[in-house]
Formats: structure tokens, C-alpha cells, sequence
């Protein structure tokens, strides 16, 4: 199957669920989104997610509650799976 490269992104959504953010950790959640989506989820480790993100520890660490652990140890989104999924179904007919 290929991989799209772009995932839907919802401005309202976005704005409403990074309002309390500061500049570096809504950067840090956009970058982490990003290299999910590309990667089909995250590294479980607080130092490669900082290098991932581009900030420091203190910026990864108040927003990591929005990525869950999944079944194989990476972390996910759970909005952006939903539009993966919404994807590949498109793509597969399924």
C-alpha cells in the first residue's frame, strides 16, 4: 500500500487542543505529529522524543499525554490513527 504524504489537519481542532500550550511545546506536538505520521508512530523514550521534537525534555513532557502507548511499544495519537485509518481505508476499499 502507499504511504500518503499528508495527513488531514484540522485548524479548529488544532487551535482548541493547543490553546494552554506555550510557542515551544505546541511546536514540539506539531513536529511529533509530523514524524509519526511518517514513521506510523513514535519511540518510547523521553530523550529521542526531545531530539525528535527539537526542544527540551520540559516541552516533550506536558504534551506527552497526547500520544498513548500502543500494543507494539510505540507511541500514537489517537485523532491522527483514527485519520490513518479513514486513509487506508480509502485507499484499500475496506
Amino acid at each position: 500500500m502507499n504511504k500518503s504524504p499528508a495527513f488531514q489537519f484540522y485548524p479548529q481542532d488544532f487551535l482548541v487542543g493547543t490553546a494552554m500550550l506555550s510557542a515551544e511545546e505546541t511546536g514540539a506536538y506539531i513536529r511529533l505529529l509530523c514524524y509519526s505520521w511518517e514513521n506510523d508512530g513514535l519511540p518510547n523514550d523521553e530523550q529521542l522524543l526531545a531530539r525528535l521534537a527539537g526542544c527540551s525534555g520540559n516541552a516533550v513532557a506536558s504534551i506527552r499525554h497526547k500520544f498513548g502507548i500502543c500494543q507494539d511499544g510505540k507511541l500514537r495519537n489517537e485523532r491522527q490513527e483514527k485519520i490513518r485509518k479513514e486513509y487506508n481505508a480509502i485507499v484499500t476499499g475496506k
